[in-house]
């Protein structure tokens, strides 16, 4: 197999059954960007690894059902510094607040972690102060002592200046454009927060689940 007369691969899916090893995949990309890497459920820890290290994505990360976060924390960790557009991960219950604030990315979707509402309260007020420059959209999934989706909403904004949106005010915006993961999504409810250089953003809650996304990066 060979890729030519182009100087990109947009998609590569790598499954638990795939049929190309590392190494010939590697080979087989040398020199050509490639845009979007997409992990599928059944990976080992140890096959994802090596792909992670043979397959640099340019722009998007999905990783959907891998136990990496389990056992190669500290590997992970190093990926999030590059500077990427987009990151998916299904599960990552090691993920903690140092994480999130080396993460060089524009927007990041993770479905399940054990941080809490005191965690996301700590990484709003890091980014107040300036951290995460490149954020755009977060959301998260945490979990709380208690099923009060009120005082998970109330430990998000201890301590932060905020302002309530207004009764029927609505914001839209367009999630992973450009890739096979792209959609809209729809706030209301949430409260308008500012950075310490004016940046405006919006926190919102439900339950458990924590998002954050700059008002710049929506529409009415």
């Amino acid at each position: 197999m060979e890729i030519l007369h182009h100087d990109r691969v947009d998609e590569i899916l790598v499954s638990s059954n795939d049929l190309y090893p590392p190494e010939s995949m590697q080979q087989l990309i040398n020199g050509l960007e490639i845009r979007d890497l997409y992990f599928s459920e059944g990976n080992s820890d140890v096959d994802a690894m090596i792909y992670l290290n043979a397959i640099k994505p340019t722009r998007s990360f999905f990783l959907d059902g891998s136990p990496l976060f389990v056992w190669n924390h500290t590997k992970m960790s190093q990926f999030f510094i590059q500077s990427l557009d987009h990151i998916i991960i299904e599960e990552a219950s090691l993920l903690n607040l140092d994480d999130l604030l080396l993460m060089n990315i524009s927007e990041i979707q993770i479905v399940t972690t054990r941080m809490t509402g005191k965690d996301f309260n700590r990484f709003l007020k890091h980014w107040i102060a300036g951290s995460n420059p490149r954020l755009k959209y977060l959301s998260v999934g945490g979990q709380s002592k208690t099923d009060d989706g009120e005082e998970f909403a109330m430990e998000l904004l201890h301590g932060i200046n905020y302002r309530k949106m207004a009764d029927g005010e609505k914001m839209t915006c367009v999630i992973c454009m450009g890739t096979s993961e792209e959609r809209t999504e729809t706030i209301s409810g949430g409260s308008y927060i500012r950075r310490k250089d004016g940046t405006k953003a919006i926190v919102y809650s439900e339950d458990t689940w924590f998002q954050f996304i700059l008002q710049e990066f929506m529409s009415i």
